[in-house]
């Protein structure tokens, strides 16, 4: 129960602090979704690519699960299950990434 805390925790307060420092990011560097009248309606430029500091936020906690030097479900016996499901994991987030920057359409 307290693996899950801190991991639950420090994921939170990664995403709390990287969301903000990718969104000004992402807005210099001209990565947003400018409304239309046909079907965009939101008021003002939208920042894309928000997946970025909710996969570094998810990064980063299991890099503190693993510092804090606890006994976790995480150890050599869980890897190849961890490694056999980081190609879709990453297929996924590559997925949504070139979504949003070249807005794939659906086949």
């Amino acid at each position: 129960m307290h693996l899950l805390f801190v991991l639950g925790i420090s994921s939170f307060l990664f995403a709390l602090v990287l969301t903000p420092l990718c969104r000004n990011l992402l807005r210099r560097l001209g990565m947003v979704d400018r409304p239309d009248q046909d079907r965009k309606l939101h008021g003002a430029p939208v920042v894309t690519m928000g997946g970025i500091p909710v996969v570094l936020a998810y990064l980063a906690s299991f890099c503190v699960l693993l510092l804090t030097g606890e006994k976790a479900p995480l150890g050599p016996e869980s890897l190849p299950f961890a490694l056999r499901l980081s190609p879709a994991l990453g297929l996924i987030f590559l997925t949504g990434l070139l979504d949003d920057r070249f807005r794939l359409q659906p086949f």
